[in-house]
């Protein structure tokens, strides 16, 4: 079964407390928007888009953040709420195929401290 993952990126966090406390809402914005329980994993699940293994969170690294979701479909390619399958038209009116630059897409890798590899 095909897997997928989406990501949205996110500002990098502050630090300290108020690093906390960001994180701590974006953890639950991740769990409102893709949570069991959410709409719109109902409605995808319903619709056989998804099933139980789609699940999204927020993740963090130096100088990056982002919002992701990642799960099985049979399906990925379909838009909620279509009858048509893969090659479907793009009904939503989003950036479908269109892929993000890469300077926008790159987060900064860790570097490991007394190792000298990124």
């Amino acid at each position: 079964m095909p897997t997928f993952h989406l990501a949205f990126k996110c500002e990098p966090l502050t630090h300290g407390d108020a690093a906390i406390r960001e994180e701590m809402v974006a953890d639950l914005a991740a769990e409102a928007l893709f949570g069991e329980s959410s709409e719109l994993y109902l409605r995808l699940y319903e619709e056989g888009i998804i099933d139980s293994s789609f699940g999204g969170g927020f993740e963090t690294v130096d100088g990056c953040a982002m919002l992701l979701c990642s799960g099985d479909s049979d399906d990925p390619p379909r838009r909620p709420g279509s009858d048509s399958g893969a090659g479907g038209e793009d009904r939503g009116g989003g950036t479908a195929g269109k892929g993000v630059p890469a300077d926008e897409a790159q987060c900064p890798r860790p570097s490991y401290p007394g190792t000298g590899q990124l």
